[in-house]
């Protein structure tokens, strides 16, 4: 089945009812066995102010409440504390990046009241940004694929 033909069926599940689907190329679609344990995209987590990234930890944990992030990514799942997000990925100047498998679902929520916490998602194979969204206190990112 040709990607493009997939574009209707995995979209980006997004809050209030807003959608969006993430812009496939038209190659054959790879159904052999690491396919699905191959990393196919990275997402980049910030969280800051002014579009500087300070540390994704302080999106997810402030004086009065603290939020998770839950992953789906290829077969694992997990949900994760604040204090455990450090071992999903690197946190870099540019943002905390995790690979992703080809199947992902990544659901995040800002604590923070005065920083912003953005998901960008990159195609590995082509570096292209394929999905970003920013939110701010208790706003919630959900992406899929």
């Amino acid at each position: 089945m040709k990607r493009s033909a997939l574009n209707a069926l995995f979209c980006l599940p997004l809050l209030l009812g807003l959608t969006g689907c993430l812009d496939w190329d038209d190659e054959e679609e790879d159904t052999s066995p690491q396919s699905s344990t191959a990393t196919a995209y990275r997402a980049e987590l910030t969280c800051g102010f002014r579009g500087q990234h300070i540390r994704l930890l302080a999106c997810f944990s402030s004086s009065l409440i603290s939020t998770e992030l839950e992953l789906r990514n290829g077969p694992a799942y997990g949900l994760y504390k604040a204090y455990e997000i450090d071992r999903l990925g690197q946190e870099t100047s540019q943002g905390f990046v995790i690979d992703l498998k080809r199947n992902f679902e990544l659901q995040v929520q800002n604590a923070s009241e005065t920083l912003i916490l953005g998901v960008r998602i990159l195609d590995v194979r082509t570096g292209q940004v394929l999905y970003e969204k920013q939110v701010g206190q208790f706003g919630a990112i959900i992406v899929s694929n």
